[in-house]
């Protein structure tokens, strides 16, 4: 019983100073490192704007207190950031990346290309989840998705991995609507941009910064938004601005159980993840992790999300990322077949 004792005693010893001195080992990593929180879009936008600020406010929960740097890194709808990521960068914690929505299902579509394990990618944290819409300039003669079944819109994209080139795709191969599609944009301002001149009619994606006021500030709308993404339909565009129009869910226009599997591949879940290489070690992830969660909480960074207008629905922790994604990787073959030969012909 002694011997137990005592035996009990040093393991609990070990254990007491253990935690601690992996904590300051964690601690001393980061301090005096700088962090490159990389954004995966364009430099406007607001996108870019989360990315900013999230890096403003993050870095005063790492242990250590790092700072942090922006980079952009574009190109391939993402995929040249994430392949970078995985492959390329830093693997201990001082490279995180925020890559575009519709990550998650990038791996179906271009597998050659892909150069990382999407359940392999250590997830820190989700900021918000958002939708996205089909919208069209007023002045155009399409005034609802069925219109689009029967005249043709011409949409911009800056991608075909993009979920603003893979949103219309899908419409036209289930719903049978005829949009066109045109890449090479530079981002979802730059289509913005392009629409509002009249070079397109109209273009997927978020509305969350910038032209926003332009086109929302007074009903009717300046543009019409033929129909949404995601889970469940939104009540606002973004913070201040309720939705005036009804506008319908892309998955609720399925005809039948497998083409709703198939539309739910779109959406906006990881409107703004954060991911870190494979290789970085549990205990930085962990930290990079707590220190996510602590800044969805930080009075200083919610009031600064506040008075910018950006929306903050149903922030994600990286465990909880980490099943949402594992329950994509796992779609039938069937669908995924489906998913790629609607996007690709």
């Amino acid at each position: 019983m002694k011997l137990t004792s005592i035996l009990l005693g040093a393991s609990t010893l070990t254990m007491a100073f253990a935690a601690p001195a992996s904590a300051d080992a964690v601690s001393d990593f980061f301090k005096g490192k700088q962090i490159a929180l990389v954004h995966t879009g364009g430099p406007a936008g607001g996108f870019a704007l989360y990315t900013r600020i999230l890096a403003k406010h993050i870095t005063k929960h790492i242990p250590g207190k790092p700072t942090a740097v922006i980079q952009f890194k574009q190109g391939g709808g993402g995929m040249v950031g994430m392949n970078y990521m995985y492959n390329a960068a830093a693997q201990d914690g001082s490279f995180l990346l925020m890559p575009l929505p519709g990550v998650e299902a990038q791996p179906f579509l271009h597998p050659k290309k892909v150069k990382f394990d999407i359940r392999k990618t250590q997830w820190i944290g989700n900021v918000t989840q958002m939708q996205s819409f089909i919208s069209i300039r007023t002045d155009h003669k399409v005034k609802n998705w069925k219109d689009a079944t029967k005249h043709v819109v011409r949409l911009g994209a800056s991608g075909k991995g993009s979920e603003t080139y893979i949103m219309p795709k899908l419409m036209n191969a289930v719903v049978g609507t005829k949009f066109q599609i045109i890449t090479g944009y530079k981002g979802i301002m730059g289509a913005t941009a392009a629409m509002e001149k009249g070079e397109l009619d109209g273009r997927a994606g978020g509305w969350t910064a910038n032209m926003r006021p332009h086109w929302f500030s007074q009903t009717p709308y300046k543009t019409t938004l033929l129909v949404q993404s995601g889970a469940h339909p939104v009540k606002q565009l973004y913070p201040g601005q309720p939705l005036q129009v009804k506008v319908p869910l892309l998955k609720d226009l399925a005809k039948n159980d497998d083409d709703r599997k198939l539309l739910s591949l779109v959406t906006r879940v990881l409107a703004r993840a954060v991911a870190a290489p494979p290789g970085v070690p549990k205990a930085h992830i962990q930290a990079l992790r707590m220190a996510f969660d602590k800044t969805m909480k930080d009075k200083a960074y919610l009031a600064e999300m506040k008075n910018r207008r950006l929306a903050i629905e149903n922030p994600m922790s990286g465990a909880e990322v980490a099943r949402y994604i594992d329950g994509i990787a796992s779609t039938p073959k069937r669908i995924v077949k489906r998913y790629i030969a609607a996007v690709k012909n």
